[in-house]
């Protein structure tokens, strides 16, 4: 199988994202991808098994339990197809990122020639204009 079509599906993503924070034992990815997906015991160890195979993720055993953890080797290989193509989104993101420095600094510094002052009743401009009545 190939990377995608191991990634395409959300079941194994889902499998793969608890794996991220470290090892996890079958029981916990089970009540959680049941939670979220309602599937059954044995349709979780089918997707971990797939991703066993497939080298996305290890087993071992410890007594009765089993913990899984995440196989770096196959992400690794997916980020590499996809260098060719972060140039895409690298370009958008540095872009963004200097427009958010920019609101930032015109956030701390106020205009010139600008009232920091909210502006009053028309009584306030009557005053300012030399018309005190």
């Amino acid at each position: 199988m190939h990377a995608f079509d191991i990634l395409g599906d959300p079941v194994r993503r889902r499998i793969l994202e608890l794996l991220a924070d470290g090892e996890q034992t079958s029981g916990v990815i089970t009540d959680v991808i049941r939670a979220e997906f309602g599937l059954s015991q044995p349709g979780v160890s089918q997707h971990l098994r797939v991703l066993r195979d497939s080298g996305f993720a290890s087993v071992r055993a410890e007594g009765a339990r089993r913990f899984y953890a995440v196989e770096p080797a196959p992400l690794s290989e997916v980020d590499a197809w996809l260098d060719r193509f972060r140039r895409f989104w690298d370009q958008r993101l540095d872009a963004l990122g200097t427009e958010l420095a920019r609101g930032r600094r015109a956030a701390r510094t106020p205009a010139v020639g600008k009232s920091t002052r909210p502006s009053g009743s028309g009584q306030d401009r009557s005053i300012s204009e030399g018309n005190v009545t």
